[in-house]
């Protein structure tokens, strides 16, 4: 053969061909182009098996010994050494037509301006199966729709000039080390360099290849979803860009395969039957979406053929858009300048800021509350400045193991240890809440500045951040941290000391509040997204040696019980019984059925009911559709926001995905656990409104409509908290120790009133002994305020019947027993008490709403009295109030 004769050179990279290269090259050489015009060249790219045998049949055999290196760099190896102006790659599992060279030769002859020009497979896969016949039709299927100019390239059976191929630099052999969407990139930079590229279906060749399930999957989601993405990305056409199966029509297909996978997940979590209607809904749209390609299948295979593609059809768009997903959060943030804030913009936001500061001092609660937390922080404040960290208010004082030491630690630094020390704890969270909302401003106004002041306006009147200020609570120093933790990531340059920050930050939060392990998640999800596998390893070690070894503590603390424990809390199971039935055995679940029971309880929960209340959304009494109308223009604003700062401030996203999916399967749904995430939902909801503004309007109209959305978030925190500061005008705030109406509900007056009297009802004791032992549902409150210890009303309701119940108060040696309706978990001793009535003596009763009651000395026993026995009486009373309304997780009072 003359190599100045040849018109074309056919390239055929190949690995561990055996067992196609014979048919692929017996192809060619059938092809009906003049043998002396065109050459063969195969590339070896290092195979093992008996592949080089049959590559004896090509003009030239070039041998790669340190292969593989993937087919990009197998077919610039063979460009090189090729001798013709036209370049033909052709795949080793692909048996071209006859007519196929020369087609594809006529084509580049034709218009000597097209660079490019590529052929599809034909409609008969010599491979079998569903699997196989529906993927190698489906490539078919889709050429043979688009025919004529392309914007991309297809090196399974393809054509390019070689002055063109080499001005562009050839395939990517570097990017694409294995086969995935080199073909496509080199059409991407063939048609920026102003070459035209032409698609002929009619031009064929046999796809050999043996397809499985999981190869499909892999291929749909590795190699080829995944990738296009991030080059679409990388050359800032973003999805809009169209080419071949990235057309609209395939990406409204593959965003409803998307919705329909969603649907069914919620559907099975939350048992809902309305999205799994939903989900089958999409199913038939998908189907109907398809029905071109399915009369194709049909028409090759039958119907019963077309709907065993439908599940494949669907795995198929589920990988583009589980690939699209992946290449997006993956992809690294875009650097957000620093912005140069106004004196105008930082004057109104250090007026927010002492506005927040006022009206959390102003509504501060300074005395002690029913909640109890505050006074076993309190307390284990105290613990710490004695040289350890236990439960004084428990009788052993065993180490506390629910509470992680580092609020605690604050408040020993600034002497908070008593009800004397109050005021200082509340300064300090006071502080720590103003800087949390100062770092949600920084974080904000790193998009623009007035987005930081509006991100302001709105959390600093908020009443759920105000009460949680002006509480001894540790969330707002909690806030401060995880705001602290993101701000380190989002402002500046990726650096291992701005990392270390970072992570510091993050372990001091988790050490705060036990969910902080959320923000390492995120954290080290972060940095493992931006390949930074060694600073994520870092500070997965620096986690595992701090928060790992006090949640090791907790796991093996000696005493566990829901209540006093996270460890006992994420495993509890509650009685499948209501408040006011008869409690009974709770029926056996495996621990999976119990986090969905919790998922379904949580999802809707938070976003139907917590977050309106967080936000201070308005509603009507007993209906949630406002709060549900509420929620679809939050969720609006949420998706534009989350879709904008993907590419920006990823961490907020991550954040907020790793908490949302702890609070999921939490078995208590509580709306101030979203408080401390709460500048990071508003920044969303802000920059959604910011966004939406632009794209509908224009960038004139993104000030116009943050502007709106800030008004309106504004204004309706306003109500609630002036509602507030009236109420806070009506309490006789001095009278700290008397607690006087309009300060507290009735229930807190009564509670408070019955562990004033305490000291005058128990019992003397002897010179020397402990103090009478009390059972109580607020034990840290009562041991502040009387220096009384209780024991574990969780270990009372652990008692197996009535009768062990009682001999378990007298082998504890419980004297008093405080009755009240401050906390809803003390009605399950209810069933034990009314049994053995007669064994206990009213000894107060404040009006309705506590009774302390004396367990009776085991030699003054009796069998149980008549039902109108004091005591009888008084637990039945207290029992069977409506223990729904108005407890303390819904308080109406102040404190």
């Amino acid at each position: 053969m003359n190599p100045s004769r040849t018109l074309v050179s056919v390239i055929v990279p190949v690995y561990q061909g055996a067992d196609v290269l014979g048919l692929c090259l017996a192809g060619l050489l059938a092809s009906d182009l003049p043998r002396e015009q065109w050459e063969l060249i195969v590339v070896d790219d290092g195979s093992t098996d008996d592949t080089a045998r049959f590559a004896a049949a090509a003009d030239h055999r070039l041998q790669i010994s340190d292969g593989p290196h993937g087919p990009a760099h197998a077919r610039n190896v063979g460009a090189a050494a090729a001798t013709s102006p036209l370049l033909c790659f052709v795949d080793a599992d692909v048996v071209v037509a006859p007519h196929t060279l020369r087609g594809l030769v006529a084509l580049m002859d034709a218009d000597p301006t097209r660079v490019a020009a590529f052929g599809a497979y034909d409609s008969r896969p010599a491979a079998h199966g569903t699997v196989s016949q529906y993927r190698n039709l489906l490539h078919h299927h889709t050429h043979a729709t688009h025919a004529g100019e392309a914007e991309t390239f297809w090196a399974g059976c393809g054509i390019v000039r070689r002055e063109a191929f080499r001005a562009v630099g050839g395939f990517d052999a570097v990017r694409y080390p294995r086969p995935q969407i080199e073909d496509i990139e080199l059409g991407y930079r063939l048609r920026d360099a102003g070459g035209a590229i032409r698609l002929d279906p009619t031009l064929t060749g046999t796809h050999l290849k043996r397809w499985t399930f999981g190869g499909m999957l892999r291929t749909d989601l590795l190699d080829r979803a995944l990738p296009w993405t991030r080059l679409l990305l990388d050359r800032g056409t973003g999805l809009a860009h169209a080419p071949l199966n990235l057309n609209r029509r395939q990406k409204v297909l593959t965003t409803i395969a998307a919705s329909v996978w969603i649907a069914l997940v919620l559907a099975a979590l939350l048992r809902s039957p309305m999205l799994a209607a939903l989900g089958g809904a999409g199913i038939i749209a998908l189907v109907l979406g398809n029905t071109e390609l399915l009369r194709f299948f049909a028409a090759r295979h039958g119907w019963w053929f077309a709907a065993q593609t439908v599940p494949l059809q669907l795995f198929h768009h589920t990988m583009a858009a589980l690939g699209a997903a992946w290449a997006l959060v993956s992809r690294p943030p875009e650097t957000l300048p620093a912005q140069r804030w106004s004196a105008a913009a930082l004057g109104v936001a250090v007026l927010l800021l002492g506005l927040h500061a006022w009206l959390a001092w102003t509504m501060r609660i300074p005395a002690l509350t029913t909640g109890g937390d505050d006074a076993s922080l309190l307390t284990l404040a105290r613990a710490l400045r004695e040289g350890s960290y236990r439960e004084l208010w428990t009788v052993g004082t065993p180490i506390h193991a629910m509470y992680p030491p580092g609020f605690p630690s604050l408040l020993a630094l600034v002497g908070a240890t008593d009800a004397t020390g109050l005021s200082r704890a509340i300064a300090l969270t006071i502080a720590a809440s103003a800087t949390a909302l100062a770092l949600a401003a920084v974080l904000a106004g790193r998009i623009t500045p007035w987005l930081g002041v509006a991100t302001l306006a709105v959390l600093a009147p908020n009443p759920a951040l105000v009460d949680a200020a002006g509480r001894a609570m540790s969330e707002p120093v909690f806030t401060a941290l995880l705001l602290a933790t993101l701000v380190a990531l989002a402002t500046g340059p990726h650096s291992s000391r701005r990392f270390a920050l970072a992570g510091a930050c993050a372990i001091a939060a988790a050490l705060t509040r036990s969910i902080g392990v959320a923000l390492i998640a995120a954290v080290v999800l972060d940095a493992m997204l931006a390949t930074r596998w060694r600073a994520a390893a870092a500070l997965s070690v620096a986690s595992a040696l701090t928060v790992g070894a006090w949640f090791a503590w907790t796991l093996w603390a000696p005493e566990t019980a829901p209540g006093s424990s996270y460890v006992a809390d994420a495993v509890y199971v509650p009685s499948a019984e209501g408040v006011g039935s008869t409690p009974s055995a709770p029926t056996p679940r495996t621990f999976t059925e119990l986090l969905l029971d919790r998922t379904s309880r949580n999802v809707p929960g938070y976003l139907t009911r917590a977050l309106p209340v967080v936000l201070a959304q308005p509603s009507t009494p007993d209906t949630p559709v406002d709060n549900v109308l509420g929620l679809v223009v939050l969720l609006g604003f949420g998706a534009a926001g989350t879709a904008w700062l993907l590419r920006r401030q990823r961490a907020i996203l991550l954040t907020l995905g790793c908490y949302a999916l702890i609070l999921a399967v939490w078995p208590y749904l509580v709306a101030r656990f979203l408080v401390p995430v709460l500048p990071l939902i508003v920044l969303v909801l802000l920059v959604g409104a910011w966004r939406l503004g632009g794209r509908l309007g224009g960038v004139r109209w993104q000030a116009p409509s943050l502007a709106a959305a800030t008004s309106v978030l504004a204004l309706v925190t306003f109500a609630p908290t002036m509602a507030r500061l009236r109420e806070v005008a009506g309490c006789d705030r001095s009278a700290v120790a008397t607690r006087t109406a309009g300060c507290v509900t009735e229930r807190q007056r009564d509670f408070f009133a019955a562990v004033s009297a305490l000291d005058s009802l128990a019992v003397p004791q002897p010179s020397g002994a402990e103090s009478p032992v009390l059972l109580t549902a607020k034990p840290s409150t009562v041991f502040v305020l009387t220096g009384r210890r209780s024991v574990r009303q969780t270990a009372a309701l652990e008692q197996s019947d009535p009768d062990a119940f009682l001999a378990w108060l007298r082998q504890e040696h419980v004297d008093l027993v405080l009755l009240s309706h401050v906390h809803i978990g003390q009605w399950g001793l209810s069933p034990m008490l009314r049994a053995r009535c007669g064994d206990f003596e009213v000894l107060r009763t404040y009006p309705t709403h506590a009774t302390v009651l004396r367990v009776r000395p085991a030699d003054a026993t009796r069998e149980s009295g008549p039902a109108d026995a004091p005591a009888c009486t008084a637990i039945a009373r207290w029992a069977d109030i409506d223990w729904t309304r108005d407890v303390e997780q819904t308080r109406v009072g102040i404190w």
